[in-house]
């Protein structure tokens, strides 16, 4: 919307750049209940590489359209499942070659202009194991010098650390350790876990209104174990999807206890709250 809008800035970025912009790589796994996969149950983000054409048609078209053209920025959206706040996973040169600083430049751009983005959450690894990713297959097949990956929490912002409160300290992003082409398969950018103690998590979450949407984000990626068993019911009988539906309908009904006021402001009919 910005960048089409009638904003001076926005003008002159459609001045002095052709912008692609695909709204979404997966339409056909996301509308089957995806967000890596396609319909081929591969993930998508591991086939820029040496993609097929019939199986990953997205991803084909698009490295297509970008072979042999200048690329000054490209930027791969995701969310994050772990991690807070908005942060970028970018690539390096090897040694000291001056262009880091450059590659550097636009994240440290953002953490000035935005509290929302963690400057230090943000690396330039180019792993082996990245090797067939969107991020790295630019940088290294199309010599995209600006290539971001582009994180942005499922939870919530979260808090900035002191270390990041003055955007001018530079030692810790700056001081990162620079690798290429280094094997470390353990070292994942978004690998969701299983958070034990879930049910303390809940609770806090619902006693603080900061962050409205971390209880859910808890309970889609915590275990089954860690809450409440249902009564009368046991995994053996009943289906886990039918397990969490009614756990999820208890919280439900714990967080409109918790804020009696919107529920009574949204009462209908016989005094209950609409469905």
């Amino acid at each position: 919307q910005f960048l089409c809008s009638a904003a001076p800035e926005a003008q002159a970025l459609r001045d002095a750049c052709n912008w692609l912009i695909v709204p979404m790589l997966n339409p056909d796994g996301v509308i089957h209940g995806n967000y890596r996969c396609g319909l081929a149950g591969n993930d998508l983000n591991r086939q820029f590489l040496n993609p097929h054409r019939k199986l990953h048609p997205t991803i084909w078209h698009l490295k297509e359209r970008l072979q042999g053209r200048r690329v000054d920025l490209y930027l791969d959206l995701h969310g994050h499942s772990k991690k807070e706040g908005i942060f970028l996973y970018g690539c390096s040169y090897a040694g000291g070659d001056e262009r880091n600083a450059e590659v550097r430049l636009l994240p440290k751009m953002c953490a000035i202009g935005s509290d929302d983005f963690k400057l230090n959450s943000c690396t330039f690894s180019t792993y082996e194991s990245k090797s067939s990713t969107a991020r790295i297959v630019a940088f290294h097949q199309m010599n995209v010098m600006r290539v971001y990956t582009v994180e942005a929490s499922f939870s919530s912002g979260g808090c900035r650390p002191s270390s990041e409160a003055d955007p001018g300290s530079e030692a810790p992003f700056f001081a990162s350790e620079q690798r290429s082409a280094v094997v470390d398969p353990s070292a994942e950018e978004e690998v969701p876990s299983l958070h034990e103690g879930s049910r303390a998590s809940i609770e806090n979450s619902l006693a603080s209104a900061r962050r409205p949407l971390s209880h859910m984000h808890r309970i889609a990626r915590g275990s089954y174990n860690s809450l409440p068993d249902v009564e009368g019911a046991s995994d053996s009988e009943t289906s886990r999807d039918e397990l969490l539906l009614r756990r999820l309908r208890r919280l439900q009904r714990r967080v409109a206890a918790a804020v009696p006021a919107a529920g009574e402001g949204a009462r209908g009919a016989g005094g209950r709250p609409p469905r």
